[in-house]
């Protein structure tokens, strides 16, 4: 499903349980470390989010944010395997 972001707004909060991951369509978003505001990596068009909490079934560490307008993809980790 996409949906379009304005600026800083939440894509992946953090200590999200995920069923899904994001994929940038358009535009960029920024992972952030809640404890210290640091950017732990610049997600441009076509970068993914989240894959690997998904197959772990383990909470978010982090926050995803986008930045400026965005469209970002949230796709079910079961219908992408299927």
């Amino acid at each position: 499903m996409k949906e379009k972001y304005l600026h800083n707004e939440v894509v992946i909060g953090h200590k999200e349980n995920l069923d899904h991951f994001c994929r940038v369509e358009v535009g960029k978003a920024i992972v952030v470390d809640p404890e210290n505001s640091k950017i732990i990596k610049i997600l441009q068009s076509g970068d993914t989010h989240g894959i690997g909490n998904c197959i772990a079934q383990s909470p978010t560490q982090h926050i995803t944010l986008s930045q400026g307008e965005s469209v970002i993809s949230k796709i079910e980790l079961l219908d992408f395997i299927e």
